[in-house]
């Protein structure tokens, strides 16, 4: 799990107004150890938004949930494979229809099937309304991020079900970015040999550009 305090933390929360004046909603898509964990954090405190990190609350639910849906999330886990659209769906649903999220949110851990980006759209609109949008693509070199992955393995890991999700989640890329930009703002931030400070400032100038006036 990543650190929730780190680099660039040092800041005050920064009150947030998008250009639209629309509740901000921050999506982070990457691969297994890109870092989205870790730069979520750090813009939920610049921003003061919650964070939602979709593999602890997958890691959660298998743990702490006596329902079928925890039961499923912990079948997923112990077969080391990325969850089905519906069981994300779910999870999604089951963590966006609480209070927290009403004001605006940063997601890590999303956009893994062209399904996800419709569900995820929906649902947005369902306990948000009408948000401002943005999606941060960390990209980084798969040896790299399964490299980190693999340092970091915990119960339900293998070096062969990490590379298998890598490979996984590559596949398609292309076309599920295509369908991503269709509906929402989409920033790309290459992580190659980049320090989490360098990450962040990029994220943070590029977002800022964009998004708030």
């Amino acid at each position: 799990m990543a650190e929730r305090l780190g680099a660039g933390q040092s800041e005050a929360p920064k009150s947030l107004e998008t250009e639209s004046r629309k509740k901000p909603v921050i999506l982070i898509m990457g691969a297994e150890g890109s870092g989205k964990s870790t730069q979520a954090y750090l813009l939920a405190q610049r921003y003061n938004l919650p964070t939602i990190v979709m593999g602890e609350e997958f890691r959660e639910l298998a743990e702490n949930d006596t329902t079928e849906l925890g039961a499923e999330c912990k079948r997923m886990l112990d077969a080391g494979q990325y969850s089905s659209d519906e069981l994300f769906e779910r999870v999604f649903d089951s963590r966006f229809s609480k209070e927290d999220v009403k004001r605006g949110v940063v997601v890590d851990g999303v956009f893994r099937t062209t399904g996800q980006v419709e569900s995820t759209k929906e649902l947005i609109q369902r306990y948000i309304g009408d948000a401002d949008i943005t999606v941060v693509f960390l990209r980084s070199p798969i040896w790299e991020g399964a490299s980190r992955a693999m340092q970091r393995s915990g119960t339900y890991d293998t070096e062969e079900r990490i590379l298998s999700r890598q490979g996984f989640f590559f596949k398609d890329l292309g076309r599920r970015v295509s369908l991503i930009k269709n509906y929402f703002r989409f920033i790309q931030i290459t992580t190659f040999n980049k320090s989490v400070e360098k990450v962040q400032e990029e994220i943070i100038r590029k977002y800022e550009e964009v998004a708030i006036n």
